[in-house]
Protein backbone atom coordinates (compact mmCIF):
# COMPACT_ATOMS: atom_id res chain seq x y z
CA UNK A 1 0.00 0.00 0.00
CA UNK A 2 1.08 3.55 -0.76
CA UNK A 3 2.22 5.53 2.33
CA UNK A 4 0.46 8.72 1.33
CA UNK A 5 -2.79 9.17 3.82
CA UNK A 6 -4.96 10.54 0.65
CA UNK A 7 -4.60 7.60 -1.25
CA UNK A 8 -5.29 3.60 -0.89
CA UNK A 9 -3.32 1.36 -2.59
CA UNK A 10 -5.34 -1.94 -2.72
CA UNK A 11 -5.59 -5.46 -4.23
CA UNK A 12 -9.59 -6.33 -5.22
CA UNK A 13 -10.63 -9.71 -5.32
CA UNK A 14 -13.97 -11.38 -6.73
CA UNK A 15 -17.19 -11.31 -4.82
CA UNK A 16 -14.91 -9.15 -2.53
CA UNK A 17 -15.95 -5.87 -3.02
CA UNK A 18 -14.23 -2.57 -1.31
CA UNK A 19 -17.37 -0.57 0.17
CA UNK A 20 -17.02 3.70 0.02
CA UNK A 21 -18.91 5.60 1.37
CA UNK A 22 -18.99 9.47 0.96
CA UNK A 23 -16.05 9.57 -1.73
CA UNK A 24 -17.50 11.72 -3.94
CA UNK A 25 -14.90 13.37 -5.55
CA UNK A 26 -12.02 10.66 -5.15
CA UNK A 27 -10.14 9.29 -8.54
CA UNK A 28 -10.41 5.50 -8.46
CA UNK A 29 -7.33 4.60 -10.70
CA UNK A 30 -7.15 0.74 -12.23
CA UNK A 31 -3.53 -0.54 -12.42
CA UNK A 32 -4.48 -4.07 -13.17
CA UNK A 33 -7.15 -6.18 -14.46
CA UNK A 34 -11.05 -4.87 -14.88
CA UNK A 35 -12.49 -3.23 -12.20
CA UNK A 36 -16.30 -2.92 -11.92
CA UNK A 37 -17.83 0.39 -10.10
CA UNK A 38 -21.21 0.61 -9.36
CA UNK A 39 -21.28 4.97 -8.29
CA UNK A 40 -24.26 6.98 -6.84
CA UNK A 41 -26.18 8.72 -9.48
CA UNK A 42 -24.85 7.07 -12.22
CA UNK A 43 -27.54 4.61 -14.18
CA UNK A 44 -25.00 2.30 -15.54
CA UNK A 45 -22.40 0.59 -13.69
CA UNK A 46 -18.35 1.78 -14.79
CA UNK A 47 -15.76 -0.91 -16.00
CA UNK A 48 -12.19 0.39 -15.89
CA UNK A 49 -8.96 -1.54 -17.49
CA UNK A 50 -5.78 -0.97 -16.70
CA UNK A 51 -4.68 2.59 -17.03
CA UNK A 52 -8.09 4.03 -16.53
CA UNK A 53 -9.23 6.31 -14.54
CA UNK A 54 -13.02 7.30 -12.82
CA UNK A 55 -13.70 10.15 -10.61
CA UNK A 56 -16.55 9.68 -8.13
CA UNK A 57 -19.01 11.91 -8.65
CA UNK A 58 -21.29 11.86 -5.71
CA UNK A 59 -21.51 11.05 -2.26
CA UNK A 60 -22.76 8.11 -0.80
CA UNK A 61 -21.79 4.20 -1.47
CA UNK A 62 -19.58 3.25 -4.46
CA UNK A 63 -18.86 0.16 -4.73
CA UNK A 64 -15.36 -0.89 -6.11
CA UNK A 65 -15.10 -4.82 -7.41
CA UNK A 66 -12.89 -7.06 -9.42
CA UNK A 67 -13.07 -9.37 -12.03
CA UNK A 68 -10.75 -11.52 -11.77
CA UNK A 69 -7.67 -9.97 -9.51
CA UNK A 70 -7.25 -6.59 -10.10
CA UNK A 71 -5.15 -3.46 -8.58
CA UNK A 72 -6.53 -0.27 -7.25
CA UNK A 73 -5.13 3.19 -6.22
CA UNK A 74 -8.45 6.05 -4.74
CA UNK A 75 -6.87 9.51 -4.16
CA UNK A 76 -9.24 11.51 -2.07
CA UNK A 77 -9.82 14.74 -2.78
CA UNK A 78 -8.07 16.97 -0.09
CA UNK A 79 -11.33 18.37 1.05
CA UNK A 80 -12.86 15.51 1.20
CA UNK A 81 -15.32 13.51 3.90
CA UNK A 82 -13.64 10.48 2.24
CA UNK A 83 -10.26 11.52 3.30
CA UNK A 84 -10.93 11.80 6.61
CA UNK A 85 -11.62 7.96 7.02
CA UNK A 86 -9.45 6.65 4.19
CA UNK A 87 -6.09 5.45 6.83
CA UNK A 88 -8.68 3.64 9.02
CA UNK A 89 -9.12 1.34 5.06
CA UNK A 90 -5.25 0.68 5.93
CA UNK A 91 -5.66 -1.24 9.02
CA UNK A 92 -8.78 -2.82 7.93
CA UNK A 93 -8.28 -6.55 7.26
CA UNK A 94 -10.96 -9.09 6.19
CA UNK A 95 -12.61 -10.46 3.01
CA UNK A 96 -14.31 -7.03 2.54
CA UNK A 97 -13.09 -4.05 3.45
CA UNK A 98 -15.82 -1.58 4.13
CA UNK A 99 -15.78 2.44 5.69
CA UNK A 100 -17.12 3.11 9.00
CA UNK A 101 -20.74 3.36 9.92
CA UNK A 102 -21.73 0.82 7.02
CA UNK A 103 -23.87 -1.97 7.64
CA UNK A 104 -22.25 -5.12 7.44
Amino acid sequence: MTQDPASLDMELTPDRPLRLRDAGGAWVHCLRGTIWITSPGKADDIFLRAGESYRIERRGVSLLESIGNGRVVVTAVADSRFKRWLPWLFSRTGPAPSAPDFPA
